[in-house]
């Protein structure tokens, strides 16, 4: 609940957001891309101003070719379904130029895992 959260629990999460996608280990991004979905549960308007950066990071942790065969499946599904349901409306231009870079491969990835 919003009473039991720390005094810089703005700050920590403004911290997060930003240094998203994370390099190295992709469980990482997929743990903050769960903390988010957590997050717009019970507090959406702290994610909003960062769903630019939690939509590249979805996007990375289905589609990018280096780490995408590392997922389980069923976080790909969970990081899918997210960005389908509650990220694209809040970042469809950054979405947009994403797709235009992305090889045939990584659009059927994303295709795959956000139906």
């Amino acid at each position: 609940a919003a009473e039991q959260r720390p005094a810089e629990f703005a700050e920590i999460i403004q911290q997060l957001f930003t240094q998203i996608p994370f390099v190295g280990d992709e469980l990482e991004n997929v743990t903050i891309i769960k903390f988010a979905i957590e997050l717009m549960k019970v507090d959406a308007q702290r994610c909003m101003p960062h769903m630019e950066k939690i939509a590249t990071t979805c996007v990375q942790i289905i589609a990018d070719p280096k780490t995408a065969e590392a997922l389980p499946t069923a976080d790909k599904r969970l990081v899918g379904a997210f960005l389908k349901n509650q990220v694209v409306g809040h970042a469809q231009s950054v979405l947009q130029q994403m797709e235009a870079q992305m090889s045939d491969d990584e659009k059927e990835q994303l295709a795959k895992y956000m139906s």
